[in-house]
């Protein structure tokens, strides 16, 4: 069983972690027999070890050390150059040969009259945050914000550590309309 790559038919109520809401909707979604084509989700996990083992990790850490959270357009220009350094890098080959396998696999898969008969393998591509859905956050959750006007970014259990009764945390967020 792959950790990187979950068809929908593998996720349920507690899948939410590895797939992010949006995916693990989906499953939940196709378990029920509602008309959702079958599909896959990468899962987080997939996307720790990309982070890891390509040694970006370090990267990304730099430019968030000293970002001013409270000044929008230097997180967009991190958040830009954070997705830069993610895209320069290439996929692992186990990584990319599953991805392959299960795109393939979905010609195998589709149905729904076969697409209106186009006979195309027709794929929706979308992102979803592994937290964005959560009615609270673990403590294993990475956060970015705004510690005694310095940003920490880390885990909230790294972050509950550091606070002390009179500490100011701000969540930064993306002013610009």
């Amino acid at each position: 069983m792959s950790k990187n790559v979950k068809w929908f038919k593998e996720l349920n109520k507690d899948s939410l972690l590895e797939s992010g809401g949006k995916g693990n909707n989906l499953g939940i979604m196709y378990n029920l027999g509602l008309p959702v084509p079958p599909g896959f989700v990468v899962t987080a996990q997939a996307y720790q070890s990309f982070i890891e083992s390509t040694g970006i990790a370090s990267d990304i850490y730099t430019i968030l050390a000293n970002l001013n959270v409270d000044d929008n357009n230097k997180l967009q220009e991190a958040s830009v150059k954070i997705g830069n350094i993610i895209k320069s890098k290439e996929l692992p080959n186990q990584l990319k040969e599953e991805l392959f396998e299960a795109y393939d696999s979905l010609d195998d898969s589709q149905d729904v009259n076969d697409m209106l008969k186009s006979k195309e393998v027709f794929v929706a591509v979308r992102s979803s945050a592994t937290a964005e859905d959560l009615p609270s956050i673990s403590e294993n959750e990475h956060v970015l914000v705004s510690l005694n006007n310095k940003p920490f970014f880390g885990t909230m259990k790294e972050l509950a550590s550091k606070v002390k009764r009179n500490d100011e945390i701000m969540i930064p967020a993306n002013l610009s309309t």
